[in-house]
């Protein structure tokens, strides 16, 4: 894995699964965040090469954006 990004109820949380899934790989990252509706990561491999694409389901986008782009 050469990134990883995650999306979870806090920025505290999302910071140390980032951190988790990273030093322990995809396979970790799929059976801990599976089966959380509340989390989502994506980890990319060397050249881009996602590896893992969870998105949450919980997850309420805007229905406009909020501010200036």
């Amino acid at each position: 894995v050469e990134s990883c990004s995650v999306l979870a109820p806090t920025a505290a949380e999302a910071d140390a699964l980032s951190t988790a899934y990273f030093v322990a790989g995809a396979e970790f990252a799929a059976r801990h965040a599976g089966p959380r509706p509340d989390l989502g990561a994506v980890l990319l491999a060397a050249g881009r090469r996602t590896v893992l694409n969870l998105p949450p389901a919980r997850y309420d986008a805007p229905a406009r954006p909020v501010g200036p782009l």
